[in-house]
């Protein structure tokens, strides 16, 4: 009797951890999705994002994030993107990004995708003000629907080695 008397709490424990409370309904994904409109949407969100970054509108940037995004660019940790931006743009005041090639748009689910592609970044300069040469990025960018509109969640770049 003592053994069923510490299993059920841990049995009430799983049931509410795995949401099979008595009586709950779980709503369900639609499992059709209009992919090409998808597409549509997610190209345009990511091209509103590189223009907020080449104009320096920090913004226009933003406004295609979720607010609790993730990145992954070599280093530790979310980086505050607003001032590391701002830095970025009082250093390299012609910097300017740009997707010489989309490589695909993945589907996880309805709600998530992957948009993966290569980009240029042009316009760099050193510390000493001299230019630096055009750097290539292949990168990939986690979006997701939220408020009706696909939004940048995470992404992970990477220089590509020649």
């Amino acid at each position: 009797m003592k053994k069923f008397l510490t299993i059920i709490p841990l049995v009430i424990l799983l049931c509410f951890t795995f949401g099979c409370q008595q009586g709950e309904e779980v709503a369900e994904e639609p499992l059709e999705t209009n992919q090409n409109a998808d597409e549509a949407a997610i190209r345009e969100t990511m091209k509103k994002s590189f223009e907020g970054l080449n104009k320096h509108d920090i913004e226009t940037h933003l406004s295609t994030l979720i607010e609790d995004y993730e990145t992954w660019s070599g280093k530790p940790g979310l980086e505050a993107r607003e001032k590391r931006l701002t830095e970025v743009w009082r250093q390299h005041k012609n910097v300017q990004y740009n997707v010489v090639e989309e490589i695909s748009i993945n589907f996880i689910s309805p709600h998530v995708a992957i948009y993966r592609a290569r980009v240029e970044i042009t316009g760099g300069v050193k510390k000493d003000g001299t230019p630096m040469p055009s750097d290539e990025l292949q990168g990939a960018w986690i979006l997701t629907i939220k408020g009706g509109k696909w939004l940048i969640a995470a992404w992970f770049t990477r220089p590509i080695e020649e």
